[in-house]
């Protein structure tokens, strides 16, 4: 290769990406070490009470009862999914669940991103942030959750697009669960729901 700037990508089914830069000179042998880390995927079978999402085509719908959690923990890694709010005023997921009273609150509707914190049963309100699309019918999401942070992230139709990026070093946010919120009387659909620790 002539001399300059290269950036190499690795790539893998079931492995994460990586990209490592490297600077060449002329006539100059490197080795660079493109380990992939193993990605394993987990879905709808992971769930508490599965048999509560009904099938509908590519959909898994939830109707009601409140919270359905993800029965992975600790709940370190990425979350994707696509979500469909069919019945309801916003859709509704949580992190960090450790009871039916405290969690960390995320919802959207068809023109804001809300983050609030809910403690003991009592909701504060931390983040009401004005969505960069609106939400047409269904929102494809991406979540990273580590010890001290949450980072969301939306797909529209080409790219990744922050929502909210939270750090916060008194919370574990991979201790607790995660899960949508589904009041009674609302209904939700999600597809292609993975878990990668």
């Amino acid at each position: 290769l002539p001399e300059g700037s290269y950036t190499l990508v690795a790539k893998a089914p079931n492995h994460g990406t990586r990209t490592q830069t490297v600077q060449l000179s002329s006539g100059e042998t490197r080795n660079v070490d493109l380990h992939l880390t193993r990605e394993t995927k987990t879905g709808m079978s992971d769930w508490e009470n599965p048999e509560s999402w009904l099938r509908d085509g590519n959909w898994y719908v939830r109707r009601g009862g409140n919270l359905a959690l993800f029965k992975v923990t600790p709940a370190a890694g990425r979350i994707d999914f696509t979500a469909q709010l069919r019945k309801g005023r916003r859709l509704q997921w949580v992190v960090g669940s450790t009871d039916g009273r405290n969690y960390i609150l995320y919802q959207m509707d068809k023109k804001f991103f809300y983050r609030s914190e809910v403690r003991n049963g009592v909701v504060n309100e931390l983040l009401k942030a004005p969505l960069k699309q609106e939400l047409k019918g269904y929102a494809t999401i991406r979540i990273r959750i580590s010890t001290t942070s949450v980072v969301h992230e939306t797909y529209d139709g080409k790219s990744w697009i922050p929502l909210d990026s939270w750090t916060e070093v008194t919370h574990n946010f991979a201790a607790g669960k995660f899960g949508f919120l589904v009041p009674s009387g609302d209904e939700v659909a999600i597809s292609n729901f993975a878990f990668y620790p």
